[in-house]
């Protein structure tokens, strides 16, 4: 399997979801429109809402609770 997505850029892209308290499907529309953010990021495309929900199910929940928490 080719690795597009650097698991930062995934982490991030989570973390700005939650932030702005919005659904996997309508968060990556609008980052579609974020130029600035995907340049700040590093992404060649965006990833399909699919991937955000496929890794947030990999992490583990410690290691993401104590990100939440920072």
């Amino acid at each position: 399997m080719k690795k597009i997505y650097f698991q930062h850029q995934l982490l991030v892209l989570i973390l700005f979801k939650d932030f702005r308290n919005q659904h996997y499907r309508e968060f990556i529309e609008d980052i579609g429109d974020m130029e600035g953010v995907q340049e700040t990021l590093d992404l060649s495309e965006v990833p399909h809402f699919t991937t955000l929900q496929k890794f947030i199910s990999r992490i583990k929940t410690l290691y993401l609770r104590l990100t939440f928490r920072k």
